[in-house]
This record gives structure tokens, sequence and C-alpha cells, in this order.
């Protein structure tokens, strides 16, 4: 996130404040989103866990902005796409391209767990 903001002309110091980390560490404790990806890591598929998310009505704001966030890269810091490894696996995962989250992690970053 504060790769892609510095590399944007932002201030690097907003990636590490409230409307950043203190946005992120939100959305990752509570939330629709956290529901969204607790589904996704019982197994549940990308496009199942949106349909029944979508039809208690809870609406999962995670999966647009993954996109919004992926095109945002390519078309206005195109060199980071190969460095923003993390949204990358996100995007892939929410669009339904892996079967199992786990082999998403990175050995030398997220140990597999047992």
């Amino acid at each position: 996130m504060s790769l892609l903001g510095r590399t944007l002309g932002a201030r690097p110091e907003t990636a590490f404040g409230l409307a950043g980390v203190g946005d992120l560490e939100v959305t990752g404790l509570s939330g629709r989103n956290k529901v969204y990806g607790t589904r996704l890591g019982r197994g549940e598929g990308a496009a199942q866990a949106l349909e029944e998310m979508t039809r208690l009505e809870q609406t999962v704001e995670g999966v647009p902005a993954v996109a919004l966030a992926t095109r945002l890269v390519e078309q206005s810091a195109p060199q980071l796409v190969g460095e923003l490894r993390l949204l990358a696996a996100v995007a892939r995962l929410v669009a339904g391209g892996v079967d199992d989250p786990q082999e998403l992690l990175i050995p030398a970053v997220l140990p597999a767990r047992p």
C-alpha cells in the first residue's frame, strides 16, 4: 500500500496512519470483508461465498475493490505489478482462480498450517 501510494505521489506516512493501517486493521478484524475471507479460508469457493453473502444482503466491498486496485496498478504504475504479490494473490483468490487458499502462501513469508 505504501509502495503504490509513494509511486502515485502520496505522502509516505499516509499509508501508516489511520487512513492506511488503521483502516486495514478494522477491515481485517471485523466486518463483511473479514466474514468473506473467513468463508474462503474455510474452503468455500469465492463465487459461492459472495453469492451467499449477497443473499443475506451483506455487501462485500473488498471484492470489487480488488479489481479496481489491480486496474489502478496496471494503468498507473505497471512497473509495480510484479512487486505487489499480496494484491495479485487476493485478486486470484477473489476471481475464483484458486482451489485451496494455502497454495497462495509464500513459503519464505508465511508458513503453511500443519
